[in-house]
This record gives C-alpha cells, sequence and structure tokens, in this order.
C-alpha cells in the first residue's frame, strides 16, 4: 500500500526528472573584480511547493529565552543567556534573528533538497 508521503516522494522525482531550467531566485551573485559569477545554491528544494518552510524568531542574546516551533513536533530551542558569540569569540549582543525548519523523515529531507553524499 503506498502511503501518501511515498506516493509525495514518487511524483516528486518524476517532476525532478522533467525539470532542466534553473531557479534564478536561489542563485548568489558574487563579484570577483569586475565579473559577476553566479553560484549554484548548496540546497535547493526539487519542487519549491513541498519545501518545509523556515520559522523565523527573535531573541536577545544577553537575556537568553525559548522558543517553541509552531510546526512539527513541538520543539523547544533554549537560549541561555550569554552564550553566542561570533567568530572570533566575543559575546553577542541584542537581538539575534534565528530561521528554524524540522525535518522528520526521508520525504522531508529529500522535498527540501539536502544533499545525502
Amino acid at each position: 500500500m503506498i502511503t501518501n508521503r511515498m506516493l509525495l516522494f514518487f511524483v516528486s522525482l518524476a517532476l525532478l526528472s522533467c525539470n532542466s531550467e534553473t531557479n534564478s531566485l536561489t542563485e548568489k551573485p558574487v563579484e570577483k573584480d569586475s565579473i559577476v559569477v553566479v553560484l549554484p545554491p548548496l540546497v535547493k528544494a526539487p519542487v519549491a511547493e513541498f519545501d518545509i518552510p523556515f520559522e523565523e524568531f527573535i531573541l536577545d542574546a544577553e537575556v537568553g529565552g525559548v522558543y517553541t516551533v509552531r510546526s512539527g513536533g513541538g520543539s523547544r530551542i533554549i537560549l541561555p543567556p550569554s552564550v553566542m558569540v561570533d567568530s572570533y569569540g566575543d559575546l553577542l549582543q541584542g537581538d539575534i534573528k534565528f530561521r528554524y525548519r524540522e525535518f522528520h523523515d526521508a520525504a522531508d529531507i529529500y522535498c527540501a533538497g539536502i544533499p545525502m553524499d
């Protein structure tokens, strides 16, 4: 018996094999001297309509907080006060914008376009 997720997987696979054009909205131009080079995205959903959307939230880095994810399994993201640092090891201050999404099975991962290499 084929479940809805399996059917979605096979339909997405069929559509992916027929689609040869690139999505210019997700390609990022990179300037080098006076030449603009367009790099393909690292993660690209095969069918944009099935991609799992990000949830965005803002927490104060100095105060911390708890965010309960609205979609998915109700995960909680706990940010203790003053634990976020930048690439130099300096503590971050002020509001930090987070983007989060959950994947629960192989169909979710496939629909998001995450490579499994």
